[in-house]
């Protein structure tokens, strides 16, 4: 009887490692890119426009939960377009609400069909978004304020 067998070395955590670094270098590059591309493509106002088409009161049945008290939810429909030369990501969380001097953030509470989307080049997209704000407040004006560039405003 001889002596055992030597174990193998197993080059699978090796492996693993040099594929998470690869993984996590692809993903910081897209993410540099992608926020180099919309920097280019909002950092002008003049390459996104704005308007504000309506404001409504949504209906008890269109939230998942009430406004707290002494507040009401107040839904803005807006078109933007993209006026720059590559597409355009736009989110509503990067929307506020102007009412009565005072700015809101954007509020998930209220069932809508657009939270996020990219806009091509030349095109224009119609979003609603929502907001919780005092039942006394008056909406004055939607602000478009993007991570990078500058924000864009419409009167409503």
């Amino acid at each position: 009887m001889g002596a055992p067998p030597a174990a193998k070395k197993s080059n699978t955590v090796l492996i693993i490692v040099i594929v998470v670094i690869v993984v996590v270098g692809l993903v910081v590059a897209g993410t540099l890119l992608a926020l180099s591309a919309f920097n280019h493509a909002v950092d002008q106002t003049s390459d996104v426009s704005m308007t504000g088409a309506s404001t409504r009161t949504p209906a008890a049945s269109e939230y998942s939960m009430a406004p707290g008290t002494g507040m009401t939810y107040v839904q803005v429909t807006v078109t933007i377009t993209n006026k720059a030369d590559i597409p355009t990501a736009i989110s509503d969380v990067w929307f506020q609400l102007q009412a009565s001097g005072t700015k809101y953030t954007f509020t998930p509470y209220v069932n809508t069909d657009t939270y996020s989307t990219t806009m091509p080049v030349g095109g224009s997209v119609t979003f609603k978004v929502s907001f919780e704000i005092p039942s006394t407040a008056i909406p004055q004006k939607i602000i478009y304020n993007p991570i990078l560039g500058h924000s864009v405003s419409a009167d409503l």
